[in-house]
Formats: structure tokens, C-alpha cells, sequence
């Protein structure tokens, strides 16, 4: 695939608030491209680009993968915790919908029959026609996705810190994505909680390979 496009790598050893300053900073030094792809490492990552993202856009949606709700106030004494990812994200008036949840804590569950969160579960990927559409009927114009690894089945992608069995398969990831691309505008991604498994790129590989399907379908689309 050959893009007009500038590239803007760089590390960014930061979680949280400060995180968005450095991807505020990344947006700016990619000029035209406009377009920013995080990779994790640790799902904590997403708040802080949402924040600079929104900045940037205004009015945005986040489209969730991922085996975890990540709807802790905290976890293990921070609020910046990858088990708190998407809950900063709320907090920053951003709404989210999740698709492959399928593991949450007591707290979790609570939070999200009080704030009417419906994720869709895999099971419900796996029986309902429509879900795809009326995943992408929820999300708002401007979209940002955020794909935690361990969304997919551990089958697909077992180097990650969580797996969850029963997960999402790649063409189910593939196509969800596709049609997000076709009907609302991606401005920003990450992918995240890939953990390198000692004689095996499988995982890395599949990461790698979704990256390249995500810019794909948004070239596509322009």
C-alpha cells in the first residue's frame, strides 16, 4: 500500500493527562495528515489522545474492541489504570460503544445499568445479522477506535496480558471497521495491549496487519 501521507512516529512514555499534550504535539507535527494511530503497550493511552483528538474535532464517539469494559473509577491505586481507560474517556464527554465485551467487575456492571451501557458481547456478534450497522448507527460522524487486543479470541491474538476466551474472530474486527470507514469519518485510532510471546509474532503480526486494514479502509473512503 503506498500512501500520500506523512508518517510522524515517536515514543510516548506517558499515561493520562499528559498524554494528550503529547498528542496534541504529534497532530501538530503531522501538518496536513491530520490523522494520528497510537500503539500500546498499555490500554491507558486512549484517554489522553481522546482529549487532544477532541480537541482537534469537537463532537466525537469511540468505538471500543475489547474483551474488558475498562469502566473502573481505578485499579491498583490509579485512575489512569488500563482497567479505567474508557471511564476517563467518559469522563471527557465523549460517549462509547463497546463491541466484544464480554468480562467486567461488580463496580463495572453497576456503572453501566446506571449509565444504560450496552456493549455488544461477541455471542450477539456471533447471532444477529445487523449488528454492524447498528454498531455504526451509534457512533457519532467524527469516530475514534481504539482496539484493545484482547478483543479478539485468544485463538487469533494470545499475546496480550488478559485473554479472555470466546473473543471476536478477524473478519468480524475486519469488516466492523470497514463499515465504520464507509459511513463515518475514523480521525484517529490506537491499538493496544499487544505483549510479545517468546517464539511466536502471531499476535504482532495480526496488530500489524489490522493497522494496515484500518489506513486502508479510510484511504478508501476519503
Amino acid at each position: 500500500m503506498h500512501l500520500d501521507r506523512q508518517v510522524v512516529g515517536g515514543q510516548a512514555p506517558l499515561r493520562g493527562p499528559a498524554l494528550g499534550d503529547r498528542g496534541e504535539d504529534v497532530q501538530q507535527r503531522g501538518g496536513v495528515l491530520g490523522f494520528l494511530i497510537g500503539l500500546g503497550g498499555e490500554h491507558s493511552i486512549t484517554s489522553g489522545i481522546v482529549r487532544a483528538v477532541k480537541h482537534k474535532h469537537g463532537k466525537l464517539s469511540v468505538l471500543q474492541i475489547d474483551a474488558h469494559a475498562d469502566l473502573r473509577d481505578s485499579y491498583e491505586g490509579t485512575p489512569f489504570s488500563h482497567a479505567s481507560a474508557m471511564r476517563r474517556v467518559r469522563d471527557l464527554g465523549v460517549s462509547v460503544v463497546g463491541v466484544g465485551i464480554r468480562n467486567y467487575s461488580a463496580e463495572e456492571h453497576r456503572f453501566m445499568k446506571k449509565h444504560r451501557i450496552q456493549p455488544v458481547t461477541p455471542r450477539e456478534a456471533r447471532m444477529n445479522a445487523d449488528w454492524i450497522q447498528q454498531v455504526v448507527d451509534r457512533l457519532s460522524e467524527n469516530v475514534y477506535v481504539t482496539i484493545d487486543i484482547d478483543g479478539f479470541d485468544p485463538a487469533y491474538a494470545p499475546g496480550t496480558g488478559t485473554p479472555e476466551p470466546g473473543g471476536l474472530d478477524w473478519f468480524q474486527v475486519s469488516d466492523l471497521l470497514k463499515a465504520t470507514a464507509m459511513f463515518r469519518r475514523i480521525v484517529a485510532a490506537d491499538v493496544v495491549e499487544v505483549i510479545p510471546m517468546p517464539g511466536s509474532m502471531q499476535t504482532e503480526f495480526l496488530a500489524a496487519k489490522l493497522v494496515y486494514k484500518l489506513i486502508a479502509h479510510i484511504e478508501a473512503n476519503r
